[in-house]
């Protein structure tokens, strides 16, 4: 599938994509273009990838580069992948190309543990301006086809987006800052706002792609704070009651554990300062560097700060012999609660005994949201209610 906006060149959602990917991943780009966020992931990140591109001269591009860029369409080949075959399935300003942009994300969340998607925002009060005043279709960086010759097809705004989550079922959102515009402006945030609210969808918190693992001043980390800090105010225009946050990911290279640990402790306490006169709390997932516990535990307790939680993952562990007794320790601290099927017994996926999930947060007086994070080979739509009956009855 062509990329919707012809060139990549300075395409700010390629660099915040990048920042959500975990090193040596598997990642397959669906309409790749030239290959230009492949090769900025393989740089970064050294990932598997590959890609699918629609137009020959961007598999030639991309193939030219050293990438594994095949030619294909969204619509129809994404069936050929087997379940569960990527980390992460990108569609980077593609949706609006597909003729069926809901199988295509059904297609996605079957093949990839992680789905990704970025579009041009049709709705930004720019591209409505220049409709209102001029009475012909906009033209911009990111929408710059002529109506005659475009092949964006499906052009939506963040707030249909959110009206295709509530019809595919969905009872509340994480709000993820990747995949919005920069900069993004008070009306839409206050549009989706009042919009997920009429669609019965809950914000039931905000997520974003931050490295606290840099040294304070270095300007690696000035970039995240201030990423931080427009973010943090974004999700509290939202009404977002706390915000996912990572403490190290894509580690820097030579630097120890320790100085690791002192790094993500020192901004910490600056991300919180900040969060907390914003009214919103953060919460700190067992998720890379974090998946050892001690060190989870290490961190929470150097700051000792009550706008500060755990986002509690039942499989986002280092290697135990008793992921549960693991899970007990962070349990006090959970403002969030992410239940899966599987669990990890010494590093191997073993069923989740639900039961027992479920209790360690109720001793732990947890009172907050339960999701259900489904990441297994069975489609979805269909394992997915086989799980529900039993999680509602433990928590009724």
């Amino acid at each position: 599938m062509s990329n919707a906006n012809g060139s990549d060149a300075g395409r700010i959602d390629l660099d915040l994509i990048a920042r959500m990917i975990a090193p040596e991943s598997r990642v397959l780009d669906v309409g790749c273009g030239d290959g230009d966020l492949l090769a900025l992931l393989r740089a970064q990140k050294d990932i598997d990838g590959r890609g699918v591109e629609l137009s020959q001269e961007g598999v030639n591009a991309s193939v030219a580069r050293g990438l594994a860029v095949v030619q294909g369409d969204a619509d129809t080949d994404l069936v050929d992948y087997p379940d569960d075959a990527f980390d992460y399935v990108i569609l980077s300003q593609t949706i609006q190309a597909t003729r069926n942009p809901k199988a295509v994300l059904r297609e996605m969340k079957r093949i990839g543990r992680h789905v990704i998607v970025s579009f041009p925002n049709f709705g930004n009060w720019r591209v409505r301006l220049k409709l209102l005043f001029s009475g012909r279709m906009p033209e911009t960086r990111s929408l710059g086809y002529s109506w005659y010759d475009t092949p964006n097809i499906h052009l939506c705004t963040v707030l249909d987006f959110a009206s295709l989550c509530a019809e595919l079922g969905l009872e509340g959102a994480e709000i993820t800052s990747y995949f919005f515009p920069d900069p993004l402006e008070k009306r839409e945030i206050h549009a989706l706002k009042r919009r997920a609210h009429l669609l019965g969808l809950d914000i039931s918190g905000g997520a974003m792609g931050n490295n606290f693992a840099y040294p304070p001043g270095s300007d690696e980390n000035v970039g995240h704070m201030k990423y931080f800090r427009t973010w943090i105010d974004h999700f509290a225009e939202l009404g977002a009651p706390v915000v996912r946050v990572f403490a190290a990911r894509g580690l820097p290279k030579g630097v120890s554990d320790e100085k690791i640990i002192e790094n993500v402790i020192a901004n910490l306490n600056e991300a919180l300062a900040y969060a907390e006169k914003r009214g919103v709390m953060l919460g700190l997932e067992n998720h890379d560097f974090v998946k050892n516990i001690d060190y989870l535990l290490r961190i929470l307790k150097a700051i000792d700060s009550k706008w500060l939680g755990v986002i509690w993952d039942s499989a986002n562990l280092s290697p135990t012999p008793d992921p549960y007794a693991q899970l007990e320790r962070i349990a006090p601290y959970a403002v969030t609660a992410q239940v899966k099927v599987m669990t990890k017994v010494n590093g191997e996926d073993t069923p989740a005994d639900y039961a027992r999930l479920v209790k360690i947060l109720r001793e732990a007086n947890y009172r907050g949201y339960l999701i259900f994070e489904y990441e297994e080979d069975e489609d979805p739509y269909t394992a997915i209610p086989k799980h529900l009956p039993e999680l509602r009855r433990l928590i009724s």
